[in-house]
C-alpha cells in the first residue's frame, strides 16, 4: 500500500513540478487584472470604446502605472471564445467546418502590459479604429499551422465572429496559454478592440510596485468614468496562475499526507516486525555469538530478514502500482503513469527506510550476552 500510494504522490509530484516550470508565454509578475461588464447605458459600440479608452488613459496617468491594456478573454480567467475563419484566396471547407482560433478583442498596449513578445510585423494602434482597414493579429502556432511555408503578414482572412468580415493579417506575436499551463498551444488571433466592441473587458495594468497596492487608486480611476461601475474578478495575474494549480495542489497534498502516513505505518510494522522477532531468538542469537559470530554477522541476519520482508512488498507494490497509476493519468502533466524513475526511487526510498527500521533491533541483538541467552534456555 504504501508504494502504490508513495507512487502516485511522486508521479502527481513531478507532474507538479513540470508543470510550474511552463512558460505561459508572458510575464505575469507586477501585474493587475479588473474584469468589468458593461450596463445597459453602453447600448452603441462608440459608448463602449470611449469607456475604455478614457479609463485607460486615467489609469496610466496614476503614479506606480507603467501601463494599462484591455482584452475581452484574458489569460486564466477562463472566459474562452473561438471564431470561425477562412484564409481569403483558398477553396472554402464545407458550411460548419471551418477552421477556428481563439478571439480575443485588445488594445494597443495589450503586449507591453504582458510583455509578449512580437514576432513578425506590428500590433495595433490607436490609428487601428473603426474607420481604418480591418486588421488582425495571429500568434505562431497560427502563423505555422495555416501559413507553413509563406510569410503570413498580408494575407487576408474571413473571420466569422458577429458578422463575416475580412481581415488582413498585420503581425504575429508569441503563444500564451489562456486556458491554463497544462494547456495545449492554439491558434489564436486578436483585433482592435476599436473595430470590434465589447461589452465585457479585463483591464491589465502593469504597475511599478506591488500591484494589489493599486488596486483601489485603479478602481476610482475607472469611476472617475463611469461613477456605478462595478468589478466582476479583481486580481493579480500570479493569483490567477496560482488559482489554476489549486486542484492539483489539493491533489497532491491529499495524496502525499495518505502516502506520508503509509510510510510511516510500515516503517512502525517492519520495526515491530523485527523487533519481536530478533526478541523470539534471543536464545539463537546468544548461541550465534558463543560460537563465534561477530556482530556484522548478527547485523547482517536482522537486517537481511527486514530487507528480505520489504523486498517482497516492493515487488508486489510496483505491481500494484504499474495497473492503478494508470488511474490518475488525467492529472498528471509531462510524466508518464509508468515513469521508470519515479518507481526507481520509490523503491529505493522504501528499501532505505526497512534498513533503518530494522537496524535498531539489529543493533540490540548485538549485544545479546551469550551466557544470559543460555541461562534463560
Amino acid at each position: 500500500v504504501a508504494v502504490v500510494l508513495l507512487t502516485g504522490a511522486g508521479l502527481l509530484f513531478r507532474s507538479f513540478v513540470r508543470l510550474i516550470q511552463v512558460d505561459p508565454g508572458f510575464t505575469k509578475e507586477n501585474v493587475l487584472a479588473l474584469q468589468v461588464f458593461l450596463t445597459r447605458a453602453y447600448d452603441r459600440p462608440e459608448k463602449m470604446i470611449g469607456f475604455y479608452d478614457q479609463s485607460l488613459e486615467k489609469i496610466r496617468s496614476l503614479p506606480g502605472i507603467e501601463t494599462a491594456a484591455v482584452i475581452a478573454t484574458p489569460p486564466f480567467i477562463n472566459l474562452d471564445l473561438d471564431a470561425p475563419f477562412n484564409v481569403v484566396g483558398r477553396p472554402a471547407p464545407p458550411q460548419g467546418s471551418e477552421p477556428t482560433a481563439f478571439y480575443a478583442q485588445v488594445s494597443s498596449e495589450y503586449l507591453n502590459a504582458l510583455d509578449i513578445p512580437l514576432k513578425q510585423g506590428r500590433f495595433f494602434t490607436q490609428f487601428d479604429t473603426s474607420k481604418a482597414p480591418l486588421v488582425v493579429v495571429v500568434n505562431e502556432t497560427m502563423a505555422r499551422r495555416y501559413f507553413p511555408n509563406e510569410d503570413p503578414i498580408g494575407k487576408r482572412l474571413v473571420v466569422m465572429f458577429d458578422d463575416a468580415e475580412t481581415r488582413e493579417i498585420v503581425g504575429v506575436i508569441g503563444d500564451v496559454l489562456h486556458n491554463g499551463l497544462h494547456a495545449e498551444r492554439r491558434p489564436e488571433m486578436f483585433v482592435p478592440h476599436q473595430q470590434s466592441a465589447s461589452s465585457y473587458m479585463t483591464f491589465l495594468v502593469r504597475t511599478t510596485t506591488e500591484p494589489s497596492s493599486q488596486i483601489a487608486a485603479v478602481k476610482r480611476a475607472i469611476r472617475e468614468v463611469n461613477a456605478n461601475q462595478t468589478f466582476a474578478r479583481t486580481a493579480t495575474m500570479e493569483e490567477l496562475v496560482a488559482d489554476s494549480l489549486k486542484e492539483r495542489r489539493f491533489n497532491l497534498f491529499l495524496l502525499g499526507l495518505f502516502a506520508a502516513i503509509a510510510l510511516l505505518l510500515a516503517t512502525i510494522g517492519i520495526y515491530g516486525s523485527i523487533s519481536y522477532s530478533t526478541r523470539q531468538r534471543t536464545n539463537e542469537i546468544g548461541v550465534r555469538i558463543a560460537l563465534g559470530a561477530q556482530s556484522r554477522d548478527v547485523l547482517r541476519l536482522i537486517v537481511g530478514q527486514g530487507i528480505g520482508l520489504t523486498l517482497i512488498g516492493v515487488v508486489i507494490g510496483l505491481g500494484a502500482a504499474f495497473l492503478l497509476t494508470r488511474a490518475i493519468k488525467s492529472f498528471l502533466f509531462g510524466v508518464s503513469p509508468t515513469d521508470p524513475l519515479t518507481f526507481l526511487v520509490i523503491s529505493v526510498l522504501l528499501v532505505l527506510t526497512a534498513l533503518i527500521a530494522s537496524l535498531i533491533p539489529a543493533r540490540r541483538a548485538t549485544k545479546v550476552d551469550p551466557l544470559v541467552a543460555l541461562r534463560s534456555e
